[in-house]
């Protein structure tokens, strides 16, 4: 048993006073003037290609510094640029580029590094600049597979060879910005894996080895080759989840079987039953304009003329045929229901992407959210409770989240929206079924949305594929335009599409998870509930400005997940498939989105630069240490972590206002290696936690009968009593 009354309670206000004063970002002002000079670049040699010389990082010129001015301060963007190069040097041509979050890259062996190029050896270079606050030095090096070298503001300060890394000396970072330059040369075979890490020993503003804060990197967003990136890309996704194929068919020679972009497989949502899902008003102001009840719409404008209105009936009356089974149970109005869903509409967190506000397209939610003032008027009764339970039944690729609602709970979110949306609309003149289906077929609703009539025959691709990428659906006027759906593009995104269907569009055949999940987090607006890379999550600002009253949740933040879970757990979790409790006061849920919980799980962690089963440095189970972790976590002679956080069944002694996670299983979820990060900087990877951090000074904590104080190894031990506490856990 250790003895030591806790004096690091006593040096935490010192302590933590000062972490404050320093950057969160970089290192601090006391930059130092007898800094070791970084190590001068290698001599010059022949360059080589890709082709010529495969898994070679060129020792050729040193980067060109490029001091950023105002205008080119006002074009940044968030991230570096990921550059993919024929060959190491500084002038080599650029094949391909694309945004990253992350100073970090993983490739796994025999996959495509990008998809807009075939899979591989190649070349690759990352720049940016480091934003720093204050004056300051800081040490880095390179970890991974392959060939790399480190510059900032043109110096060569690190390398890697053969995934053995040189770390640099120490380096001084001026207060503004730094540029930072990365060239990579991934292996010949196996994974490519790149991470730049930093650290820094100043005194006020320390911290050990971890990767550079993205909210810190900034990239060019002028930079011609990563705006052509950028544009392919939006016109590859929009290419998919428009439908573009269902019309077109696949550019050149492509098969269906060998494309590989998942979001090829969404369609419109399914419109079987249809008739009892929908009203049949609602269905006909919907054909005729679907941006006039929902202005972000992307479903198309495809009857046009002075019979579309006529002809929007008779597809509304064909759809209302679909019906199959007992009408659905009508919602029974209820009062005190929508009381209680108002609060669940609130703990949910519906306000950050949604409001009850009549749509219209001159005045744009601020904070880009969804009006949900047409649901009386939309669905059938019965229709919308059911719908919010199971919300991806009709369209498994819905945006819209999975959040396990209980029958009860589904019934008063219903009749909350009930009593706040708008009334129905107006009866119209009721049209003809018969005509409606065959004009289901010809105007071809059948080539995006599925029925339980027989349209395998019509809804196959029958549109030549577009050459003249002025005319049909990308024109701008009605005129070229002509009887082709008009999909209300914005101009960057007629922009992105032209310049996705100026390829060979083989991109489909390939697909990068770190891309995917770079998409997908924007397209699914995650932001509306986690803060991520610095952004505070949406959910706060719409609270502030409507004044509910509601008390917001802190939520985990997304900026680190990657790196933080193991790429299994970050999969269950976005499935629906995990286990509840480690945050059991939480009242906001994590919902699910099953159709993209594995290829969005990783590429969360290929963003941070780990592969999918990658655990570096986890140290093998030790029962002694375990022994010696289990009396650090107590209050006497340990760091009271046993004060708020619950361990298994044993509850927490007496939180400090905040409780803490069930540490049951952290071990099994977390990386070792974030883990450690965490431990030894816990503020710079959550400025706002309400755990508080243990002080260290010179690697050392106040617990110095203990492991002779040695701050690693005492967070090594209650890793090592963390893997005893699963047994433990209470259900």
């Amino acid at each position: 048993m250790f003895r030591l009354r806790r004096p690091w309670v006593v040096l935490f206000s010192v302590w933590f006073g000062a972490a404050v004063i320093g950057s969160f970002m970089g290192c601090s002002e006391n930059a130092k003037t007898d800094t070791a000079p970084p190590p001068p670049p290698p001599k010059k040699t022949s360059t080589q290609t890709v082709k010529d010389k495969p898994g070679v990082v060129e020792p050729d010129t040193t980067p060109k510094v490029v001091e950023p001015t105002a205008e080119i301060i006002a074009k940044f963007q968030p991230g570096l640029a990921l550059k993919f190069v024929e060959g190491g040097g500084a002038d080599a041509k650029v094949l391909d580029a694309r945004g990253i979050r992350m100073a970090a890259l993983q490739v796994p062996s025999g996959a495509a590094q990008s998809t807009m190029l075939p899979a591989g050896p190649f070349h690759a270079l990352l720049s940016g600049y480091i934003k720093q606050n204050l004056n300051g030095e800081c040490s880095f090096k390179l970890v991974g597979l392959g060939n790399a070298k480190l510059y900032i503001n043109g110096k060569m300060v690190a390398s890697m060879t053969d995934g053995v890394g040189k770390d640099s000396a120490v380096v001084p970072l001026k207060q503004g910005y730094n540029q930072i330059d990365v060239r990579y040369a991934g292996p010949t075979q196996g994974d490519a894996t790149l991470r730049v890490y930093w650290k820094s020993d100043e005194q006020n503003s320390s911290f050990s080895w971890e990767p550079l804060q993205p909210n810190a990197l900034f990239a060019r967003g002028d930079d011609d080759s990563l705006i052509k990136g950028q544009d392919e890309r939006e016109g590859r996704l929009l290419f998919a989840t428009l439908n573009c194929a269902q019309c077109h068919g696949l550019p050149g020679k492509l098969k269906e079987d060998s494309c590989k972009m998942p979001e090829l497989k969404q369609r419109g949502p399914s419109l079987e039953n249809a008739g009892q899902r929908f009203q049949q008003d609602w269905l006909v102001e919907w054909i005729v304009d679907p941006q006039s009840l929902r202005p972000e719409a992307t479903m198309p404008h495809v009857l046009h003329g002075p019979d579309a209105q006529k002809e929007a009936a008779d597809i509304a009356a064909y759809l209302g045929t679909q019906k199959e089974g007992l009408p659905l149970p009508a919602t029974k109005e209820d009062g005190e229901q929508a009381e209680r869903g108002q609060k669940l509409y609130q703990t949910l967190g519906c306000a950050a992407c949604h409001h009850l506000e009549e749509p219209a397209e001159d005045k744009m939610d601020e904070f880009g959210r969804l009006s949900l003032y047409y649901v009386n008027a939309k669905y059938a009764p019965g229709a919308l409770e059911d719908y919010l339970r199971r919300p991806h039944d009709h369209n498994p690729w819905s945006r819209m989240p999975e959040f396990r609602l209980k029958p009860e709970e589904a019934q008063e979110l219903t009749n909350f929206l009930m009593a706040n949306a708008g009334d129905e609309l107006d009866p119209g003149k009721r049209g003809s079924a018969k005509n409606g289906q065959k004009l289901f077929e010809e105007k071809g609703c059948a080539q995006c949305h599925s029925t339980k009539q027989d349209t395998t025959q019509t809804a196959k691709p029958n549109v030549a594929f577009p050459k003249v990428f002025s005319k049909g659906c990308l024109a701008d006027d009605d005129k070229e335009r002509g009887k082709a759906p008009a999909f209300m593009l914005s101009a960057s995104q007629q922009r992105g599409l032209r310049a996705f269907l100026a390829t060979d569009g083989s991109s489909l055949t390939r697909e990068v998870p770190a891309e995917f999940s770079h998409r997908q987090v924007k397209l699914l607006q995650c932001n509306a509930c986690h803060t991520r890379d610095g952004v505070t999550n949406r959910w706060f600002g719409v609270n502030e400005k409507e004044g509910t009253g509601t008390q917001i949740e802190y939520l985990p933040h997304l900026t680190w997940v990657g790196q933080k879970l193991l790429t299994e757990r970050i999969e269950n979790m976005l499935d629906g498939v995990y286990e509840t409790g480690a945050r059991h006061w939480l009242k906001a849920r994590m919902p699910a989105f099953p159709t993209r919980a594995k290829l969005l799980a990783l590429g969360l962690s290929q963003e941070h630069g780990f592969a999918e089963f990658e655990d570096p440095q986890r140290p093998a189970f030790d029962s002694v240490l375990a022994e010696v972790g289990k009396e650090l976590m107590g209050q006497v002679g340990g760091f009271s972590c046993a004060q708020c956080h619950d361990r298994g069944k044993e509850k927490a002694v007496q939180p400090f206002g905040s409780d803490g996670i069930n540490l049951a299983d952290a071990a099994q979820r977390l990386r070792y290696e974030f883990y450690m990060q965490w431990m030894m900087g816990t503020t710079r990877f959550d400025p706002t936690t309400k755990m508080v951090p243990i002080p260290i000074t010179n690697g050392k904590t106040a617990l110095t009968e203990v492991l002779d104080g040695d701050a690693r190894r005492q967070y090594e031990a209650i890793w090592h009593y963390m893997q005893t506490l699963r047994e433990m856990k209470g259900n």
